[in-house]
């Protein structure tokens, strides 16, 4: 059985961990838009902001085929891993999950 890539690499074995990863880039207005209205989230630590393009986003897109950003990871505590929830889309000027 071949493994997805959502289900690959990047165990984690921390109570610490941050509920969410927002993956972004430097350069993406969708993303630096998400970050002002979770400032808040990312102070606290409860999300963490990664960027595509820095050390820790490069081993982030290898692991999760990354397509689009912003993408959310959220962590699992009990299997110790991430998976993708969701990503913000801006059809007519609005955001949404899916």
């Amino acid at each position: 059985m071949v493994k997805k890539k959502s289900e690959a690499k990047l165990e984690v074995k921390s109570e610490n961990q941050p509920k969410f990863i927002m993956i972004g880039m430097e350069y993406c207005d969708t993303c630096e838009e998400q970050k002002e209205l979770l400032a808040k989230e990312l102070k606290s630590g409860e999300i963490k902001y990664v960027d595509i393009d820095g050390p820790d986003g490069t081993e982030w897109d290898k692991n999760y085929d990354i397509d689009s950003t912003p993408t959310f990871m959220k962590f699992n505590p009990k299997t110790g891993k991430y998976r993708k929830v969701a990503k913000f889309e801006r059809p007519d000027g609005t955001y949404f999950f899916r």
